[in-house]
């Protein structure tokens, strides 16, 4: 398990207003549906990778009131692969 990842999706990094994955993806990774928050879990960590990059890069625009891209913005490429990672043991 990738700790790193472990401790941004639950917790996120308040220092750079990295809000927890968590909170909207749920502690199990299967989404909010009645809130339009989509599951991650079994999801192939490379569609997370590129989705989370396509965030960060404002190619992928269609997230309700810029949520994602606002996270994804404060996101590294190192944040981001042991995101990836870690979503692998969901």
């Amino acid at each position: 398990m990738n700790e790193a990842g472990r401790k941004l999706y639950f917790g996120g990094d308040s220092e750079r207003g990295i809000t927890a994955c968590a909170a909207c993806h749920s502690p199990s990774g299967e989404g909010m549906q009645a809130a339009k928050f989509p599951a991650l879990v079994n999801q192939h960590g490379e569609y997370i990778k590129i989705q989370l990059e396509q965030f960060r890069s404002g190619v992928r625009a269609n997230d309700m009131n810029g949520m994602m891209q606002n996270i994804a913005v404060k996101l590294t490429d190192e944040d981001i692969a042991n995101l990836t990672e870690f979503l692998k043991s969901l």
